[in-house]
C-alpha cells in the first residue's frame, strides 16, 4: 500500500491553461500540477525531472485512505458539494493513463506504463508482430518471491536492461515449451528475435547476470 499523498494548494500559474499548483508533504516529488478537474477526474502534469517510479508512488498515494488529494483539488477548483474525486489522468513520456481506486497501486501503474512503452519500442525496432504478441501475453517466471522482489528493485534502477532481460526471458519460456532445442540454442534464437538489430555486450551481460539471479530457468539455461 502506497503512503498517503498529502498536499496543500499553493497558487496558480497561467501557461495557456490555468494550472493549480499543490505542494506535497514528505514526498520524493515536491509538487503536483493539476491542469483540470472534470467529471471526477483530475488531469495531473508530471514534473519534468521526476522518475516514473516516484511519480507512480505519489499518484497511488492520492487514493490512500488518509490522503487529502481529492478534497484539496476540489476546493481549488471551487467544485460544488456534489462533486466527487474518482480518478487521475496523466501523460508521462507520451503515454496517457487513467488511474482509479481499482488500479491505484504503484507497481500496477508502472507496469501499465512500461507495457505501452515496450510495445512501442518493439514495433519501432521491427520486431515481428507474433513475437510481440508472445512477449505481451507471457508472464515472466521467477525462482521464488525473493527473486521477484529483487527483480523489481533492479528494474527501478536499470529499467532499460530489465526490459531487455524480461522480453528475452519471456520469449525463451515460449521456446522452452514449444521447441526441442538445447538451452544454448534457445537463448541465441530468442535474443535474435527480440532484438533484431542487436544490443550492446554490456547490456547483454547485465541481462544474463540478473536472469541468473531471478529467472526460474536462469541458472540452467546459461550454464549449458
Amino acid at each position: 500500500m502506497a503512503n498517503a499523498t498529502i498536499i496543500y494548494f499553493d497558487g496558480t500559474w497561467d501557461c495557456g491553461d490555468i494550472i493549480r499548483n499543490f505542494r506535497t508533504v514528505d514526498s520524493e516529488i515536491e509538487a503536483l500540477h493539476v491542469r483540470s478537474f472534470e467529471d471526477g477526474v483530475a488531469t495531473v502534469l508530471p514534473n519534468l525531472d521526476c522518475d516514473i517510479t516516484d511519480f507512480a508512488e505519489i499518484i497511488a498515494g492520492c487514493f490512500a485512505k488518509d490522503s487529502n488529494f481529492g478534497e484539496e483539488v476540489m476546493s481549488a477548483f471551487n467544485c460544488n458539494e456534489n462533486a466527487k474525486f474518482s480518478g487521475i489522468k496523466f501523460n508521462f513520456n507520451g503515454v496517457t493513463l487513467v488511474v482509479t481506486k481499482e488500479n491505484a497501486d504503484a507497481d500496477k501503474i508502472f507496469d501499465m506504463w512500461n507495457a505501452i512503452m515496450e510495445s512501442r519500442y518493439l514495433k519501432s525496432c521491427g520486431v515481428d508482430q507474433e513475437v510481440i504478441r508472445i512477449i505481451e501475453t507471457t508472464k515472466m517466471e521467477f525462482k521464488d518471491e525473493e527473486a521477484c522482489k529483487l527483480w523489481k528493485q533492479y528494474a527501478k534502477v536499470n529499467n532499460n536492461i530489465a526490459n531487455y532481460a524480461c522480453r528475452w526471458a519471456k520469449y525463451m519460456q515460449h521456446l522452452i515449451r514449444t521447441e526441442s532445442m538445447s538451452f544454448r540454442a534457445i537463448s541465441v534464437v530468442a535474443a535474435s528475435k527480440i532484438e533484431p538489430t542487436g544490443t550492446s555486450g554490456f547490456m547483454h551481460g547485465c541481462a544474463v547476470e540478473i536472469l541468473r539471479q531471478c529467472w526460474k530457468y536462469g541458472v540452467g539455461i546459461f550454464m549449458t
